[in-house]
């Protein structure tokens, strides 16, 4: 009958309507990510010894478990959950890497330009890591952003001179708001006050004293004693932050 027929096709476009209602209502529940008791998190590591990494393992593993979870109510079935490690060179992506997985398993050296490949490699349960070559801008607007990055050792040798990036270090230790402890021991280690002279003439003295003049060896040794912590354990810039 008419009414029959109209009874049917107003269930029908109910349960049409119900099923695109719970399919959007799954898509917008997929866009928001993880659940509020998987927020994102930051973790401090050190992947020289190991310091934090045993947290972030645990909290690697248990988002990847979460997404398979989540997969497998849409009725998908599992997959190796793929995470990339991405960052400037030579800030420890790959010995982080290694520290996570127990062993040596990516090649790794206090020296940018080591990681020349992509390579996946399996951390455990289901989560496989890239561990991927370092990237920094084609070309920098800011020069103290790439002074930085030199200081750090970040770039390679052959970016830049290294007397001059050991002098802007010395003029952007003196700015530091909290400089007191690298200062005394520059002055310690060379026997000048650095607030006493320009900081050329601060790298032409440890040339003068130490390397019989040669400047560029000065400039090896005053980044080496920041990027070995000789001068002790300081940022040279400070996150950023909104306001």
């Amino acid at each position: 009958s008419l009414s029959g027929s109209a009874a049917a096709d107003q269930q029908q476009q109910s349960q049409s309507a119900s099923a695109e209602q719970q399919q959007q209502q799954q898509q917008e529940q997929d866009s928001l990510g993880p659940p509020p008791e998987l927020p994102q998190q930051v973790f401090w590591t050190d992947g020289k010894t190991g310091a934090g990494v045993h947290a972030l393992h645990r909290a690697a593993l248990k988002l990847s478990d979460y997404i398979n979870a989540k997969r497998s109510r849409r009725g998908l079935d599992p997959r190796p959950v793929r995470a990339c490690v991405i960052g400037f060179p030579n800030i420890g992506k790959s010995a982080l890497i290694n520290r996570l997985l127990g062993r040596r398993v990516v090649e790794s050296a206090a020296r940018p330009g080591v990681t020349r490949v992509l390579r996946w490699v399996r951390l455990g349960g289901e989560l496989d890591l890239l561990d991927a070559p370092g990237i920094i801008p084609a070309q920098f607007n800011d020069q103290i952003a790439a002074q930085r990055l030199a200081i750090c050792n970040d770039i390679g040798e052959a970016s830049y001179v290294d007397s001059l990036i050991a002098a802007a270090m010395i003029i952007q230790i003196k700015h530091l708001p909290r400089n007191k402890r690298p200062l005394a021991k520059l002055q310690q280690r060379y026997k000048l006050d650095p607030l006493s002279v320009s900081a050329e003439e601060f790298v032409l003295h440890v040339a003068g004293e130490v390397f019989g003049g040669d400047r560029e060896q000065a400039g090896v040794r005053l980044l080496g004693d920041y990027r070995n912590g000789a001068l002790g354990n300081f940022a040279l810039e400070l996150p950023w932050t909104k306001g």
